[in-house]
């Protein structure tokens, strides 16, 4: 078989694709001991750099096509973001790095704008993969309770005994939550949830028999991780993707086994964790570092500075000299993606990214795209946006930062539209 030019950047693809979910890092010890406050380097920022500079070196990034509306965005984006960095921002590493590291989400926007058609069916069937790999990961981290020695991968060290670890309260004790290698089971539940809508869209778009049952045992694999990261916010929009996607399918007249499959095995999943469930519900306990309270604060911050926000980066500096901490773990940001976009840019970044992101749903529905591409969009889409209302990871954990502009880019791609 004969290397192209292409088929490298195929397999660079795929590489960064892999590397996507893993955790793995090497953190520099500057500044702060905070770990959300500090610098890191990524397996896939390598592997992204790797990408980009194939693009570059081979001349493939010359057939990148930009609309007038693409390039303001991104300007404007960019152009607001160095500005906090510069004026609003303590001008410490951290910022700098943060500045950085939107340059980075930017150029991925760019890049996967310009994917061509047939290159993303590998980005679907790659995602499936490691969707697929991160659930029996997850799984096997429930049953046995610990971590299964992937560190290597970037999985954390897991055990009940060990404090910020993510667990569920049972009567008979505490119970880890599946993490698969992200740094906490909510991101990874955002991934999977990506993957499983994926894997259904294979699943009905697939011409052979065996690669329709292939990619519907993945898909049933991955619900079964999305089970088992505990998420209950995840656990309801499974259920809410398959509906749409039922519906759907329902007024197309199509055949439905399909998903009729993935609803038992939902079901099947459900009945094993049911137990486990009902305890993540009612013997949660209480605990004045919620949600609730990190959005107050992110509410007082945004309320003295509405206009340009504190600064790119800066508001855990914020939150920081808001509460009184015990354990590094407690200094969070806003649990939900717009105020911290409220906080960290003001009304005015708050504005442009609800415009943008308004922009490309309308993108969606513009004449000559494929309907069932169309669907398959809208639901991880949907599913991001909505998943942004009930954490940051989005705006704050390398993973699912690179999830979501990935996505972008996917939904404004020119070769969506024949």
């Amino acid at each position: 078989m004969t290397l192209t030019a292409n088929k490298i950047e195929t397999f660079l693809l795929v590489l960064f694709l892999l590397a996507l979910p893993l955790d793995r890092r090497h953190t520099f010890q500057i500044g702060s001991t905070i770990d959300s406050k500090q610098v890191h380097l990524y397996a896939s920022d390598l592997a992204l750099i790797l990408l980009l500079g194939w693009a570059c070196l081979t001349g493939n990034i010359r057939r990148w096509k930009t609309t007038w509306y693409t390039t303001w965005c991104v300007g404007i984006f960019l152009f607001l973001a160095f500005l906090s960095a510069y004026f609003l921002s303590p001008r410490e590493t951290f910022t700098w790095y943060w500045l950085a590291k939107t340059v980075e989400l930017a150029v991925l926007y760019l890049y996967f704008r310009n994917v061509p058609r047939g290159i993303t069916h590998v980005v679907m069937k790659t995602t499936v993969f490691a969707g697929l790999c991160q659930s029996l990961i997850a799984v096997g981290q429930f049953l046995m309770q610990h971590s299964l020695g992937l560190g290597l991968l970037g999985e954390p060290s897991l055990n009940s005994h060990v404090v910020g670890v993510a667990k569920i309260n049972t009567a008979t004790g505490k119970l880890i939550r599946g993490y698969g290698t992200f740094p906490h089971p909510n991101p990874l539940s955002a991934f999977l949830l990506v993957a499983c809508a994926t894997a259904i869209y294979l699943t009905y778009t697939a011409m052979a028999k065996r690669e329709r049952l292939t990619w519907n045992i993945a898909g049933g694999i991955i619900m079964f991780g999305i089970f088992a990261t505990f998420s209950r916010a995840a656990i309801a929009i499974l259920g809410l993707i398959i509906i749409v996607f039922l519906l759907y399918h329902v007024k197309k007249g199509d055949s439905k086994s399909f998903l009729l499959r993935f609803c038992s095995i939902g079901v099947i999943a459900f009945i094993i964790f049911l137990p486990n469930l009902r305890n993540r519900v009612e013997l949660n306990t209480p605990t004045n570092y919620n949600r609730s309270f990190y959005n107050q604060i992110g509410f007082s911050i945004f309320k003295e500075h509405p206009i340009f926000g504190v600064g790119i980066g800066n508001t855990l500096n914020h939150v920081e000299q808001r509460i009184t901490k015990t354990e590094n773990w407690q200094i969070q940001p806003p649990h939900n993606y717009f105020i911290i976009v409220a906080c960290e840019t003001g009304i005015i970044g708050l504005i442009f990214i609800l415009y943008f992101f308004a922009k490309q749903w309308q993108r969606l529905y513009k004449r000559g795209v494929d309907a069932d591409y169309r669907l398959y969009l809208s639901v991880v889409f949907g599913t991001i946006i909505i998943l942004m209302f009930f954490d940051h990871y989005f705006y704050t954990t390398q993973q699912t930062q690179l999830l979501l502009w990935m996505t972008m880019g996917l939904i404004t791609a020119t070769s969506m539209v024949n």
